[in-house]
């Protein structure tokens, strides 16, 4: 049996990073892998993870790893010496530093799983100095599109080979059921300014302007800018209409009573909740943000505008809400394209990387 380990910062943070490296590491060790998940900090698994899955920790809790550089890689070291993987997959481009350092001597194949698009550091100098790396002396680099894997072909010296694997649905929904819809504009994501929950604000209140439809806003996320954005709700006049509901487990509890969803992001890696939304047949409107967002909503499932319009937005939020028919259509054009996406579909393709050209 092959052993497959998960690198991760924290297993026990919820957004779309920890739930998809759940789901993937879940479907693995149902296909005959075994798995563990070695989280920096943190032991306790946001998401349900499997039973036959083993959950190793770093750290119990957050500490500055750059600080306190040498005692971290020798955690690292010991932990990685004993799980003994096969391949070793770093679930954000970041960790490839200290995996590559820990990892000294110790024989398994070192993939870089990157989550975020390669324009976006996050002001990390780690990230910066891990991607070099990466490119140089990682076995394997994944990205989630075509655009960033263009992006580091063109940026880096790559030497390591680099592949394109879509983030799978986090919900596998055989039917939907419309009778269930609510005048909802859903959105699902931590709140932080990348996620631009201000300018989905923003053009809520134009739309709001502009139509009687008696529709709400629903922002599920918890995060640093809540207050930022509570205020915000407050100048612009719009507590009867927008409500600010804390992240949760249950999220599809959202997804099936929603009318449309709307993401505003100002970056993006792949919208994985973008794929949750089309699983429960949701007509899209969004910001043709890099990176993803193209790659998933075209003309018939959904609305894509201009980065940063926010008329535009307004604009396509008004026509779908306005028009019920448009919604139903491209709903269902959402749910059809959803199984393109499909975990059976995806881990095909993991399989492969690690069947074909690493083991």
């Amino acid at each position: 049996m092959k052993k497959i380990c998960f690198f991760i910062s924290s297993i026990n943070q919820a957004g779309g990073t920890g739930r998809v490296c759940t789901n993937i590491a879940n479907k693995l060790s149902q296909s005959g892998y075994e798995v563990t998940i070695l989280s920096m900090y943190g032991k306790i698994p946001f998401f349900e993870l499997s039973p036959a899955i083993t959950v190793v920790a770093a750290f119990n809790k957050k500490y500055n790893f750059k600080l306190f550089l040498p005692y971290t890689i020798f955690r690292l070291r010991r932990k990685i010496t004993t799980i003994n993987p096969d391949i070793l997959i770093n679930v954000d481009s970041a960790l490839f530093l200290y995996s590559l350092i820990s990892g000294l001597g110790v024989r398994f194949k070192n993939v870089v799983w990157e989550h975020f698009n390669f324009n976006v550091t996050l002001n990390s100098k780690v990230r910066v100095v891990s991607r070099r790396l990466a490119a140089l002396f990682s076995d394997a680099i994944v990205t989630l599109t075509h655009t960033d894997k263009n992006n580091w072909e063109k940026n880096l010296n790559c030497k390591a080979p680099i592949f394109i694997i879509n983030n799978p649905n986090s919900f596998n929904v055989p039917t939907v059921n419309n009778k269930n819809r609510r005048p909802i504009v859903l959105s699902v994501g931590r709140l932080d300014p990348i996620k631009g929950f201000d300018r989905l604000l923003d053009a809520w209140q134009l739309v709001k302007n502009s139509t009687d439809a008696n529709w709400e806003l629903n922002i599920v996320g918890s995060g640093y800018i809540k207050e930022e954005l509570l205020n915000q709700i407050e100048q612009l006049n719009l507590n009867a209409s927008v409500k600010l509901l804390p992240e949760t487990t249950d999220v599809e509890k959202y997804y099936k009573t929603a009318g449309i969803y709307c993401l505003t992001s100002i970056t993006e890696g792949f919208p994985m909740a973008l794929l949750e939304a089309q699983s429960f047949g949701l007509p899209m409107v969004s910001y043709d943000c890099e990176t993803g967002p193209s790659e998933i909503i075209n003309n018939e499932n959904g609305i894509l505008v201009k980065n940063g319009d926010k008329h535009a937005l307004a604009n396509a939020l008004i026509y779908l809400i306005e028009n019920k028919g448009a919604r139903l259509m491209m709903g269902e054009k959402s749910f059809q394209n959803s199984f393109n996406y499909s975990i059976d579909v995806i881990i095909k393709n993991w399989i492969s990387l690690f069947e074909i050209h690493l083991l």
